[in-house]
């Protein structure tokens, strides 16, 4: 799935970065995820000419996709019986410092854009329910000698003031009580 979806956006010249379960499970502890979170960068216009790409791989593509797309929704890509791909067009500031700040992993013979520990961290703040709390408590575990905590802190209230959640710098604070 990953791999079908990494060659077609390479082939589409689409960049990209990956976020979610995989991009946690580098930076902290390794867990078993069915989909994976994508943010791609896109011209609207050529949406739908991506879109027919990934259908042609294998991905479930429906005229819902494009819409919710256009919306900056994300939406889901069914690989496969039980697999997925979560896609979102980027529309927030996270999402472009996070394509920018990518670095890329080698996963199953694969070089990938991943986010950032503290985009990952950033994005798991941001929604922060069980899962995502793990996820952050098992990347501090790895990584908080090396988490730029002040870039994290900015990013954190960037976002909360482009979404107006509040609840994402009270969320930041709940972090910052673990390091």
């Amino acid at each position: 799935m990953i791999r079908a979806a990494a060659e077609t956006l390479r082939i589409s010249r689409v960049r990209y970065v990956i976020i979610g379960g995989i991009a946690a499970s580098i930076w902290g502890r390794p867990r078993m995820t069915l989909d994976a979170d994508i943010v791609i960068v896109v011209p609207l216009e050529t949406l739908a000419d991506l879109l027919d790409s990934l259908g042609k791989r294998g991905f479930q593509v429906t005229p819902n996709t494009l819409k919710k797309l256009k919306a900056m929704l994300p939406s889901k890509l069914r690989y496969e019986k039980r697999l997925s791909v979560d896609l979102r067009v980027a529309s927030y500031s996270l999402d472009k410092k996070a394509i920018e700040r990518a670095v890329t992993v080698t996963i199953f013979d694969n070089r990938l854009p991943v986010a950032s520990t503290e985009d990952t961290v950033v994005y798991k703040l941001a929604r922060f329910n069980d899962l995502d709390r793990s996820d952050i408590k098992a990347m501090i575990v790895r990584q908080k000698k090396r988490l730029d905590v002040e870039y994290l802190t900015r990013t954190c209230r960037e976002l909360a003031e482009e979404t107006g959640d509040a609840r994402i710098v009270e969320n930041l604070d709940v972090f910052l009580s673990w390091l």
